[in-house]
């Protein structure tokens, strides 16, 4: 039987090369989320919510402190649930974090998110970095 090459068009090969750039989308996205925060956290909380220069690195602590938290806690929720919901659920976890925080005057829910926003991004992270 004659070897015949796979084409870009057949149905695998096409659903590998998909399923290559969505990962990397994602990857590009959890890089946004952790490294927006890592850089512009205490910047936007000084400038939106107005809190002086200590209270803002506060916060950013408890940014990096929901990040241990999902560091320590990702592990056991890809053994019980598996990669995907694991994954789908830090997704949407992450985006309301953010979503508090930039669409939020409330300094009290501010704060939530900003740990809501660690949570899922560090849960994120830790489950393409044990997949991938």
């Amino acid at each position: 039987m004659a070897y015949k090459p796979h084409c870009i068009y057949d149905a695998g090969l096409l659903n590998y090369y998909l399923r290559q750039k969505l990962i990397g989308v994602i990857v590009l996205e959890m890089a946004f989320a952790e490294g927006s925060a890592n850089d512009w956290l205490p910047l936007a909380m000084v400038d939106g919510f107005h809190v002086d220069h200590v209270t803002s690195t506060a916060i950013y602590g408890v940014f990096l402190t929901a990040m241990l938290i999902g560091s320590v806690t990702a592990g056991a929720f890809l053994d019980k649930y598996g990669p995907v919901p694991v994954l789908r659920f830090a997704s949407v976890l992450a985006v309301i974090g953010m979503a508090l925080v930039i669409f939020n005057s409330n300094f009290t829910i501010g704060v939530m998110g900003v740990f809501i926003w660690g949570l899922g991004a560090r849960c994120e992270v830790r489950v393409l970095g044990r997949r991938y």
